[in-house]
């Protein structure tokens, strides 16, 4: 392995590293439990699912975190997103590029 590729993953594991406690902690059973969603740590851990869903909703728009499929909630009976952690620096490059590229075309279309 390169040294840069050594550099950037070093780089990506201390972003992981330096998350708020909660999010840091969601993060960590995210990589625990994956594929998971919401719910199942919720439960799992008896953690209050607004605190949970909060924690997904801040690590995926720091992609972090990514969406990987579904699986059908036990009680409600309904589909709930699973979702894994972002394995590499460059997959979260491509993924925030991705993001940006969204935003830009949302901010071409109000103009337009």
């Amino acid at each position: 392995m390169s040294i840069a590729v050594q550099n950037r993953n070093t780089s990506f594991k201390e972003v992981a590293d330096k998350l708020p406690k909660k999010r840091k902690l969601i993060y960590n059973l995210i990589k625990e439990n994956e594929p998971c969603t919401r719910i199942d740590l919720s439960v799992k851990y008896n953690i209050p699912i607004n605190e949970v869903s909060g924690r997904f909703t801040e690590l995926k728009e720091e992609c972090l975190i990514v969406e990987v499929g579904s699986k059908t909630n036990n009680i409600s009976k309904k589909e709930n997103t699973t979702y894994r952690v972002v394995k590499s620096k460059d997959e979260r490059i491509d993924l925030v590029k991705k993001k940006m590229s969204g935003i830009n075309r949302r901010k071409i279309k109000v103009r337009g």
